[in-house]
């Protein structure tokens, strides 16, 4: 799987060097369930090369398709993998997944680890990626607690980096999350309960006596 990564790398970052357009999406679920989505913008020219490269040398697991008009469209390959408590989508690529339930809410932490080194070993590799960049970004579950992670996230809740494909990169989140079907459990026991009790609560009312204050005037 690496070598065959490697030569799809070496293969392709010529049309990207060109494009200049990279972008990773990783969805994380609630039960550590991870899409990943590699999407690349090329010159339509070079779509369908670029796809049978992928097709080809990502092997099983990876689903490929092409989207676009007009002159740049879109190569996009993506799968499906569990990251609890660990996955390996790539060589060299890792994400560690926790859950922690509490009583109405879940905290999500994620580890996502980028090791250069095996992917891209020769110096021949090395040099064809000097200039490239990629967009990586990041959806987690409920909302990211900017105080127990080492990147911030925007406005609606994605993490967004630019990394250099030659440096190591670790990023580590924590969000939190309702639980809305605990939730929606309490609202139904409680309805159930007052249901059941409606028709006695007349009866209650009648058995309480009202407390009388009686003031002395001296």
């Amino acid at each position: 799987m690496s070598r065959a990564f490697w030569g799809f790398a070496v293969g392709t970052v010529f049309v990207l060097s060109l494009s200049g357009c990279t972008e990773v999406h990783t969805y994380v679920g609630p039960r550590g369930a991870i899409t990943q989505e590699v999407k690349i913008s090329v010159p339509q020219r070079f779509a369908e090369g670029v796809k049978v490269i992928t097709e080809k040398l990502l092997g099983t697991g990876w689903r490929v398709r092409v989207d676009g008009r007009g002159e740049v469209w879109s190569v996009r390959a993506w799968r499906r993998f569990s990251a609890d408590p660990e996955g390996r989508p790539l060589p060299g690529v890792s994400f560690k997944f926790k859950r922690v339930n509490h009583w109405f809410r879940a905290t999500y932490q994620l580890q996502a680890h980028y090791d250069p080194k095996e992917l891209f070993v020769t110096e021949a590799e090395q040099a064809l990626l000097a200039n490239v960049t990629a967009t990586v970004y990041i959806h987690m579950p409920g909302t990211v607690r900017a105080d127990l992670s080492n990147v911030q996230a925007d406005a609606s809740g994605v993490v967004s980096l630019e990394l250099n494909p030659l440096r190591p990169a670790t990023v580590q989140l924590t969000s939190v999350g309702v639980l809305w079907w605990r939730v929606g459990l309490l609202l139904v026991v409680i309805g159930i309960i007052l249901f059941l009790v409606a028709p006695y609560i007349p009866r209650i009312l009648a058995l309480v006596r009202p407390v009388r204050i009686r003031v002395v005037e001296e």
